[in-house]
């Protein structure tokens, strides 16, 4: 896996990756809170913009800057990249599915992500500023969507959910296996220190899909279901 570097667990850079990025949060959450709604619906497509923005941004500067591009590790093709795509994206349309893709797949997804930093494109200043931005605006997007705009998983929206991940699976792996690449670690098992990541391949695989399946299924409970997150379902049906 060349190019890629993981963050030693509770090395200060550890430690100021979860410290900017959970204030990176609360800054956009207080921002977003002291505007009037037409306001900040314009942040919210400035915001969708921006990460969109950094994305393509991301791929100039792997090719044309810092000459670490390489097929096999550069596109975004991991789960966060996909989810920070749609969570782009659904700032600008507002569209339901993307939103609960955001919200139940990529949320659980950054958290990970963030307390077990491992950088797959190499290490600059740069590519970790745009590591904790990334997966911080995957938990800032649908905070966002939620908590101000009013938007909430449909009924059953966690099984479509779980369905799109696994066809996305499907075609991320022929892809991996086409480019002898190692997008969403379908090939070969993260070098972070993981208890979800147990046993050799493929068996880590079963044990990240039923994973990814609780946690589907909490932030569904937790976002519909609970009283702080779900007064009022009716608009979200």
């Amino acid at each position: 896996m060349s190019g890629h570097y993981v963050v030693t667990i509770l090395s200060s850079l550890w430690v100021w990756g979860i410290v900017g990025s959970v204030l990176y949060i609360a800054l956009g959450m207080m921002i977003f809170k002291a505007q009037v709604d037409d306001v900040r619906a314009a942040y919210s497509r400035y915001l969708g913009a921006g990460i969109l923005a950094i994305i393509f941004f991301t791929q100039i500067y792997l090719w044309l800057i810092a000459d670490l591009w390489d097929v096999r590790w550069s596109l975004p093709l991991q789960l966060c990249d996909i989810s920070l795509i749609l969570c782009g994206l659904t700032l600008l349309t507002r569209q339901k599915f993307l939103y609960e893709w955001a919200l139940l797949v990529g949320f659980p997804a950054a958290v990970h992500s963030i307390l077990t930093p491992e950088l797959t494109r190499g290490f600059t200043n740069f590519l970790l500023f745009e590591y904790y931005f990334s997966h911080a605006s995957q938990i800032l997007a649908p905070l966002v969507l939620t908590l101000y705009f009013g938007m909430r998983p449909r009924i059953g929206s966690w099984l479509k959910v779980f369905a799109a991940v696994n066809m996305l699976l499907a075609i991320v792996f022929v892809l991996d296996w086409a480019l002898d690449a190692n997008y969403i670690y379908l090939m070969e098992k993260p070098a972070v220190d993981n208890p979800l990541l147990i046993g050799p391949w493929p068996w880590y695989i079963l044990g990240v899909e039923i994973a990814g399946f609780v946690h589907i299924m909490l932030f569904y409970w937790i976002f519909r279901k609970t009283r702080w997150f779900a007064p009022k379902l009716a608009g979200a049906e």
